[in-house]
């Protein structure tokens, strides 16, 4: 495979999807070393390559970057340390990670709670809904921190949270009764 042909089919992979610059770059490295076929480029072009996709418009990381935040938040639940830790490890740069997810995570104005905050609230409300009823709400409370931790949500956000749904929880208990 020449230059010009991993850029053809980089370009038509970048065609259908979003991809950064360093899910291109591993893709380029795959085929140096995985390829069944002859390679006749090295790694020395693929920042070359790279640079072409960049330059034709066919990776940006600002726009990948704008998009993975929104899909992980919206339709995984991620919170935003899950999604900046991923997009690291992807090899975004730090000012364009901070860009998308403060478009993502800043609070809303007119007192309207974020589309983050909206997520954290379903989630963690369905999960303390999940829990037996049994349960300690001590033991329940610890189960539903580490589930959110484990989205990728801040602590003292979920906190706020379990609060509001416990609060909830016990005014809806004293109406029943």
């Amino acid at each position: 495979m020449t230059k010009e042909q991993a850029l053809e089919k980089l370009r038509a992979r970048c065609s259908r999807a979003e991809y950064c610059c360093g899910q291109m770059e591993a893709v380029l490295k795959r085929w140096l070393v995985s390829s069944a076929r002859p390679i006749s480029f090295t790694e020395k072009d693929i920042p070359e390559i790279i640079r072409s996709l960049v330059d034709d418009k066919f990776v940006d990381d600002t726009r990948f970057a704008r998009a993975f935040v929104r899909d992980k938040l919206r339709f995984n639940g991620w919170g935003k340390q899950k999604i900046i830790y991923r997009l690291r490890v992807l090899g975004v740069l730090p000012d364009v990670i901070d860009t998308a997810v403060a478009e993502n995570y800043e609070a809303v104005a007119d007192n309207r709670i974020s589309v983050s905050q909206e997520i954290l609230r379903k989630l963690v409300g369905k999960k303390w809904e999940s829990l037996k009823k049994e349960e300690a709400p001590d033991v329940k409370k610890a189960k539903v921190i580490r589930f959110a931790l484990r989205r990728g949500f801040e602590y003292d956000r979920i906190i706020t949270c379990l609060k509001e749904i416990m609060q909830e929880n016990g005014r809806k208990n004293n109406t029943k009764v």
